[in-house]
This record gives C-alpha cells, sequence and structure tokens, in this order.
C-alpha cells in the first residue's frame, strides 16, 4: 500500500483487507495508526453494491480503527481527526426472523458512509451505514452514529444527539 500511495504513513501493524485494489483512494499525508484494520470488498455474495474507500488529503486514523467499506463506499474528507478505536461501517446485514442472520445479504437501503472536511470522530465513535456527517462537525467519544450530522454542530450520545452548535 505504501509504494502506491507514497505520503502515506501506517504505523505497523495495520490490516488491509481488500479484492480490488483500486477501490481504495488515499490523498497526501494520510496517517494511520497501529492496529487498525481496513476492508473494502468491490465484490461480496451479500451485496451488488460495491465497497470502496476514499481518505482525503492530511486525514489521521488513530490505532485500533475498523474501517469495513464492504457492501458500500466510505468516503472520509480531507483535514479529519479520528481518535482510536473508530468503527466506520459501510453496511449491515438485513434480518428477518427464523432466518441466519450471517447468511443475509447486506441491507440495500442503508449504505455507506460519508464524512466532509475537518471532521473530528472521538475516541470509541461507532458510525452506522447511510450516516452522512457534514464538515466542521465533532461527535464525542463514544457515541453512535445512526443518522446524518449537519456541518459545524457537536453530537454526542447513543445514540448521537446535536449537543450545541459551533460558532
Amino acid at each position: 500500500m505504501g509504494r502506491r500511495n507514497p505520503g502515506l504513513r501506517a504505523n505497523y501493524p495495520v490490516i488491509w483487507d481488500y479484492d480490488d485494489l483500486s477501490q481504495i483512494e488515499i490523498g497526501s499525508e494520510v496517517d494511520i495508526g497501529a492496529f487498525s484494520e481496513l476492508a473494502v470488498r468491490a465484490k461480496s455474495s451479500l451485496s451488488s453494491t460495491p465497497g470502496r474507500l476514499v481518505i482525503g488529503d492530511r486525514t489521521q486514523i488513530g490505532s485500533g480503527c475498523n474501517i469495513r467499506a464492504c457492501g458500500g463506499t466510505i468516503s472520509i474528507g480531507r483535514n479529519c481527526l479520528i481518535a482510536q478505536h473508530v468503527s466506520l461501517v459501510a453496511a449491515n446485514h438485513e434480518y428477518r426472523a427464523g432466518a441466519v442472520y450471517r447468511d443475509l445479504p447486506w441491507d440495500a437501503a442503508r449504505h455507506g458512509v460519508t464524512m466532509g472536511d475537518n471532521v473530528w470522530l472521538g475516541a470509541g465513535v461507532t458510525v452506522l451505514p447511510g450516516a452522512r456527517i457534514g464538515d466542521n462537525a465533532i461527535v464525542a467519544a463514544g457515541a453512535v452514529v445512526i443518522e446524518n450530522i449537519p456541518a459545524n454542530e457537536i453530537w454526542g450520545r447513543i445514540p448521537a444527539e446535536k449537543l450545541k452548535a459551533i460558532r
């Protein structure tokens, strides 16, 4: 990964799990913390939506992060701060009574994660499929994002809710 992205600093060990390198786009001066796992699956028997990962310039991803761009696109803007142990999930399984969940396809109605520029995710944040986070937003540590967060707002709690505007 480093040869393809000379400005990338991935602190050993980082797990890269992908099936198509062309579905990964990394900007310059990106820093990925040790013990992070980035999974990108362009093809899956569970989804017709390809996985794709885009990371903007000068974004920092803390240690122990789990980024799963399978069954949807995860797009991270420029100058973002992603603290340690953050999870970004592009797709979840459907569910039905009496079914084996792991065998069900991924939900095609809610997929992907989009983060604008200059977004700060605190430690342990989880961002679930379909969520969009606007420019200059902050998500407090431990929050679970299940919906859209407008630009210039601070959100926290489970599920995440608006705490205040950034002025």
